[in-house]
């Protein structure tokens, strides 16, 4: 591979962040980013593998009126199933 240099500017926080990640899973930064245009390009999202059910659940999201409160509506859920009450 013929290598060629590439300066990036970021704030200082997304800076840290990168090293912490490139750091937390054995990589560089330069490899992530490379990694990243390379799925980029190819039409992946990057770091997210979805499962064919849960790409069709995602897509049900968008089907959901504003304010919706998901968190809600599960915790009364698991209420009902083990007879919690609130």
């Amino acid at each position: 591979m013929n290598a060629g240099r590439l300066t990036l500017s970021a704030d200082r926080d997304s800076i840290v962040l990168a090293h912490k990640l490139a750091k937390s899973e054995g990589t560089s930064i330069s490899a992530m980013f490379v990694s990243y245009i390379k799925s980029r390009s190819q039409g992946k999202s990057v770091g997210r593998h979805l499962s064919p059910m849960a790409k069709e659940a995602s897509g049900m999201l968008a089907s959901l009126p504003d304010g919706f409160d998901y968190k809600t509506v599960m915790s009364d859920i698991i209420a009902n199933k083990y007879g919690v009450g609130k």
